[in-house]
């Protein structure tokens, strides 16, 4: 700097990126280095285009009340730290002894204004002056300069912030934030909203010794809050405490995803130094709940402490109830780096916990998982033993067939998709099931009960399940038949977009004959085939599964089923509209059966539908009525069956058949 009398009037552009300028000042050289250190210690980034204009005495001279000076900086994509200020300006000017400072930029997506003096009248100390205000604004963007996990914390503030002390000696310099309000909190539901505010001004003190809070009070439904004290640039010298109860819907407006209420009394104090604050003292958590959007699991009526010691923050004695009528007990704790979690280790033991999972399954298992990590990424492990799994919601043979009923892309999904785990970190899961002959199906379709071991691995937000679903022993309902299951296999084969592949075998003995139904393949390419015994072509068997009764060697019937080109698939599609009359109809007038089927033909070679009516008298004892809607040549066949069942391997059969002739069968299964 040009030191006596001087007049500077120039102009010229500064690199920010590189600390490369150029400058013409009437002959005069700027010493611009202190400016090129500034930039580079501050991380500056971008232009600046500078225009200076001063007179008078500089440097040595008893004051400086006599210096004109005028200078502007207009900034270019301005980032500090990394942080965008666009085209920040700043602009300088003297004014009877005063400088007076404007600077303006973009500060969080707002354009913001900071005002500031310094008296250079006063040689001794040059005491500087600046403040900036703000109205109603979102903390969050503020909080995330601080901290970027932070970032997320709703709330509005209305306040100022002035800067004063001497620049002689910075260790006087002082910031003082009073806050008229400060409210944290905000939208839990479309319909629901939380919030905390203040009770009377906040005023903070930041020196470069430490930092001051006055007492505060932060009230809402459920919550009293005071803090009180200061935090230190020296060790050993902070004692803020914390003190009062805060309702835990406030953590609930903080996240879309989990939904938290209860009460958490706290008795804390932060100590240490501002580099490295430590907190001490106990939260007790009194009826906690903790629910997830889409989750299958949540909690209610939790109780336990979590107690604070300097750097670890550790759980004990929590307790919870879960749905079912089951318990939760939570134990571990986290490593602390200042005040928030840096490492984690969280263990979980369920005992008769409920949830509805898969879709539509009542389930109860016993669980041991694991939640461990840090703040980048964290793993979920463990196992679950299901103490019993129902499913009992009824699927049309339409439904199963064409779209798989169940066992949509859905059925196995839980969580959020897409917002990654608790606190929104990537989360990977590696979770065991097994279920040992636990597994119940009751519905209008088969009752049967079976196992099922099941892996759970990868992303939170689409784990790939893996393994096998077994049924080891039941019976399914089709067209008022009872058929024995042999075997029941579905594979879950763990592949991102592959479907499941099922392997089920059944049995049923209809009208003395022994007849079996293999279902093989995926469901969009079902493979299906049935077999008799004694023998029959496949268009009878079709028809004893469909209708009870068989064609016979009368040909009408099998160039009929030919003609239609149905399969049994396909034939199983055709009796749906039948199926849902027929549970109507069981409903209405309490009749076992009651169908329209229209496969199956008369004597003649037109084909025509039939009409069954049967009630199961006992588990054993059946009577069926059958006829044509229409007369054939023969007149209307009417055909009357009665069954009883002694095992699946002896039965006595009574007919009267469509040509008016009574018979009785005493039929033997037996298996070479």
């Amino acid at each position: 700097m040009v030191v006596g009398d001087s007049e500077i009037v120039g102009q010229g552009t500064y690199n920010l990126d590189t600390y490369e300028y150029s400058i013409n000042a009437d002959g005069k050289n700027i010493d611009l280095a202190k400016i090129s250190d500034a930039a580079e210690t501050a991380k500056l980034t971008g232009k600046a285009d500078v225009k200076v204009v001063g007179q008078g005495r500089w440097g040595k001279a008893e004051d400086w009340s006599g210096v004109n000076f005028n200078a502007t900086i207009q900034g270019h994509n301005v980032g500090v730290e990394g942080r965008d200020f666009g085209d920040a300006r700043v602009v300088a000017f003297t004014e009877n002894g005063i400088l007076k400072v404007q600077a303006s930029g973009k500060l969080l997506e707002e354009q913001r204004t900071l005002e500031a003096t310094i008296d250079l009248r006063d040689r001794e100390n040059y005491p500087i002056n600046a403040g900036i205000e703000f109205t109603d604004a979102d903390i969050g963007p503020y909080l995330s300069l601080l901290a970027p996990e932070l970032s997320d914390i709703k709330g509005r503030a209305t306040g100022t912030i002035k800067l004063s002390g001497p620049l002689q000696d910075t260790d006087r310099i002082q910031a003082v934030a009073t806050l008229t309000k400060l409210e944290l909190g905000g939208a839990i539901s479309e319909r629901q909203t939380y919030t905390i505010a203040n009770q009377g001004e906040i005023v903070l003190t930041a020196t470069p010794r430490g930092i001051t809070l006055n007492r505060v009070v932060f009230t809402g439904e459920g919550t009293s809050l005071t803090l009180e004290g200061m935090i230190s640039r020296d060790a050993g010298r902070s004692n803020l405490t914390v003190n009062g109860e805060i309702n835990l819907k406030l953590l609930s407006s903080f996240t879309p995803t989990i939904f938290t209420t209860g009460i958490a009394q706290i008795q804390a104090q932060i100590v240490g130094n501002l580099e490295s604050p430590q907190l001490l003292g106990v939260a007790n958590l009194r009826e906690v709940g903790v629910r997830i959007v889409d989750f299958p699991i949540s909690m209610s009526r939790g109780n336990g402490q979590i107690r604070f010691t300097s750097n670890q923050a550790v759980i004990e004695d929590f307790v919870g109830a879960t749905p079912g009528g089951g318990t939760i007990s939570i134990s571990g704790g986290a490593a602390l780096a200042g005040l928030a979690p840096s490492q984690w280790r969280l263990e979980a033991r369920a005992d008769q916990m409920g949830a509805e999972y898969p879709k539509d399954t009542q389930t109860v298992v016993d669980a041991q998982v694991t939640l461990e990590g840090n703040r980048k990424l964290q793993v979920l492990s463990g196992t679950a033993q299901v103490r019993r799994a129902s499913y009992t919601r009824d699927i049309t043979i339409e439904e199963l067939i064409t779209t798989g009923g169940p066992f949509q892309p859905d059925f196995l999904e839980a969580g959020p998709g897409g917002a990654g785990g608790p606190g929104g970190l990537p989360t990977v899961v590696d979770l065991h099931i097994t279920a040992d002959n636990t597994l119940s199906v009751k519905n209008n379709l088969a009752d049967a009960v079976g196992s099922a071991y099941i892996n759970l691995r990868g992303s939170l937000d689409a784990p790939q399940a893996s393994g096998r679903i077994l049924l080891t022993r039941g019976t399914l309902n089709f067209r008022n038949g009872r058929y024995d299951l042999i075997r029941g296999l579905m594979t879950i084969p763990g592949r991102r977009g592959a479907e499941p592949t099922v392997d089920f075998q059944t049995e049923a003995d209809i009208r003395g004959y022994h007849i079996t139904i293999n279902f093989n393949g995926t469901i969009a390419k079902l493979q299906t085939t049935v077999r008799s015994e004694p023998e029959l072509p496949e268009p009878d068997i079709i028809s004893l599964i469909l209708t009870g009764s068989i064609a016979g060697g009368d040909r009408s019937t099998v160039a009929s089923l030919s003609q239609t080109g149905l399969g049994l698939a396909q034939s199983i599609l055709s009796a749906s509209l039948s199926d849902a009359l027929e549970r109507g109809t069981q409903r209405l007038f309490g009749l076992s059966r009651f169908s329209i089927d229209p496969l199956l033909v008369g004597r003649g070679s037109d084909p025509t539908a039939r009409i069954t009516i049967g009630q199961r008298v006992t588990k054993d004892l059946t009577f069926t009525y059958s006829q044509n809607l229409t007369s054939g040549a023969a007149g209307i066949d009417r055909v009357v069956l009665v069954e009883y069942r002694l095992s699946n391997r002896f039965s006595l059969v009574g007919v009267r058949n469509e040509r008016g002739e009574l018979g009785f069968d005493v039929r033997l299964r037996k298996r070479f």
